[in-house]
């Protein structure tokens, strides 16, 4: 598990599940990102709060108005997305100085780059 600050501990005991409103996750999202949850930390509690895959969890963040713009951006995985994902991976490969790969243990003997 990731370790997150306070404030994104109270968010995460939030009583929101699967059958929450649009309009709760939306919430959810925007206050986790507030607090300083990155967008792929946010996935991840999403995956773990809502019972659902990482695609799924990963449409949920980037639709979302707090993350949009990455998602609207032409290439998703431009240099700055890079960058935040890269700050609490669990493996991050750099090239010149740029990020070029991060890699998150989504579950037990499982990776996902």
């Amino acid at each position: 598990m990731l370790e997150h600050n306070k404030e994104i501990e109270k968010i995460i005991e939030r009583n929101i599940n699967e059958s929450s409103s649009e309009t709760e996750i939306e919430e959810f999202i925007s206050d986790l990102k507030k607090a300083g949850s990155n967008p792929i930390s946010t996935m991840k509690i999403i995956v773990e709060k809502l019972n659902m895959d990482f695609g799924k969890a990963k449409d949920l963040v980037f639709n979302s108005s707090s993350w949009s713009f990455l998602y609207s951006q032409p290439n998703p995985f431009t240099q700055d997305f890079l960058d935040i994902a890269a700050e609490d991976a669990d493996k991050v490969e750099r090239k010149d100085g740029k990020v070029i790969s991060v890699t998150y243990k989504l579950d037990k003997g499982s990776e996902s780059n």
